[in-house]
């Protein structure tokens, strides 16, 4: 039998996606989802189309915590945690048993709810 694979928590684990949704709204105002697009046009055809699409680069690169990395005499510094536990192993632990990576994503899951901005996560769901 193969070892199962266990997914790491942690600060780098960190990605996005970025779709476009191209949506019709009729007569009756009524939205209809035309198409969903995995790799949307950026590029602008207008003032209104360009100021949309900064704002929402501006608005995806602070949600995901972008900074740009501070070098230090020419070395960029990254520190990194170490994982104590994965997604199978968390449901069993404790608060006080979660190591420096659980609480850095924690904290960061905090502060990625804070920096929202005008967007709502959708996925996980509440429920």
């Amino acid at each position: 039998s193969r070892p199962s694979l266990a997914r790491p928590l942690g600060p780098a684990q960190t990605c996005f996606e970025i779709y476009g949704f191209d949506i019709l709204v009729d007569a009756d105002l009524r939205p209809w989802l035309l198409e969903v697009n995995i790799c949307p046009s950026l590029s602008s055809s207008s003032p209104l189309d360009k100021r949309i699409k900064t704002k929402m680069i501006a608005d995806t690169l602070t949600l995901v915590g972008f900074q740009m990395p501070y070098a230090d005499e020419g070395n960029v510094t990254m520190s990194l945690c170490q994982k104590s536990h994965t997604v199978k192993t968390l449901s069993q632990c404790r608060l006080k048993d979660l190591g420096a990576a659980e609480w850095a994503t924690i904290l960061d899951a905090h502060d990625e709810f804070m920096r929202r901005g005008s967007m709502e996560r959708i996925y996980p769901t509440k429920s």
